[in-house]
């Protein structure tokens, strides 16, 4: 409960710290701030080697899968194995976005690291009730290259692009 508080707490102050001054006011909706919230937790769990933490956020059946292997998923335990020896750099997350299905929530964010020469990466989590509260069942994830062609059915950017910032 006192992880749970101290990441609160951050996650409160770090975005006035790093939102520059536009006069505009993000909002998000209540789905997307619970989930903001939750992978947030993940990152930090992540960062800081919290082994239990991490394990309670994930099914029993949880995997992932990458874009460069994607016949291949890394299952659980592996996963915790290289999440805790290769801890991530500083990240964050933008442009989420949340399907409510039920029983299951879809999210799909950005994840871009604060260091310039890091690739970020776009992810697709699949979370599923558990009680009252969530735990990630799937995870995709891919690489973003500075310059990627388009993807089939994409079309042409006719609007400006707004960075998300949550």
């Amino acid at each position: 409960m006192i992880f749970r508080r101290l990441l609160l707490g951050a996650l409160a102050l770090a975005p006035l710290a790093a939102r520059p001054q536009t006069g505009r006011v993000p909002t998000v909706t209540r789905l997307v701030k619970l989930f903001l919230d939750l992978e947030a937790e993940l990152l930090l769990a992540q960062r800081d080697g919290y082994r239990t933490a991490l394990e309670s956020r994930l099914t029993d059946d949880f995997e992932m899968r990458v874009a460069s292997r994607p016949g291949r998923p890394i299952p659980r335990a592996e996963w915790l194995d290289n999440s805790l020896q290769h801890k991530p750099a500083a990240m964050e997350i933008e442009q989420m976005a949340v399907h409510d299905e039920g029983p299951a929530a879809v999210a799909s964010f950005l994840l871009r690291p604060h260091a310039k020469r890091e690739v970020a990466l776009f992810i697709v989590d699949t979370w599923v009730r558990d009680g009252d509260d969530w735990r990630l069942k799937t995870r995709y994830a891919a690489p973003v290259p500075p310059r990627s062609p388009r993807v089939m059915g994409e079309g042409e950017t006719k609007e400006p692009v707004i960075p998300k910032r949550y």
